[in-house]
């Protein structure tokens, strides 16, 4: 081995073990409306993964929904569509988020239009675009959906 390159692998390894955690510590942590985004994409990815309970750890237990669904009755309608399809897919638009710190505890709302489809198999079987209003409330770290309304969008 030739004089002065013995530890040069080292100092690589240890630059890229240390550099991803220097450019962490420097970066701002993230706001409360990408905080909700990213709560509302959770409750998307555990719909498509049809892990009912990982979706409810992200809704409120005072959570109140369209025509006075309480949280059970969201499990039930969500169970009933896990049910009834293999597959859920869903398509979210963007997300608009309207943080209200006035509020304490933290409260915001959400809109978004989301494109939901299910089926058996790789192709979807039905499919229809909603139109959701949703509220919700920071419990400690984290957003739970507090309230939701939704309805189909029509041309």
């Amino acid at each position: 081995m030739k004089p002065g390159i013995r530890g040069t692998g080292l100092r690589i390894r240890t630059t890229f073990l240390v550099l991803p955690l220097l450019l962490a510590a420097c970066a701002e942590p993230p706001d409360e409306k990408d905080l909700v985004i990213a709560t509302i994409r959770n409750i998307e990815a555990a719909a498509e993964d049809a892990n009912h309970r990982e979706f409810l750890q992200h809704v409120d237990p005072e959570f109140a929904g369209a025509q006075g669904f309480d949280r059970r009755a969201l499990k039930a309608i969500l169970l009933r569509q896990l049910n009834r399809y293999q597959r859920i897919r869903a398509q979210l638009g963007p997300i608009r988020v309207t943080v209200h710190d006035s509020q304490q505890p933290l409260r915001a709302s959400a809109e978004f239009e989301a494109l939901l489809l299910g089926g058996q198999g790789w192709l979807p079987e039905s499919g229809e675009l909603y139109r959701f209003s949703t509220g919700w409330r920071k419990d400690g770290r984290e957003w739970r959906l507090l309230s939701a309304n939704w309805s189909p969008v029509v041309d």
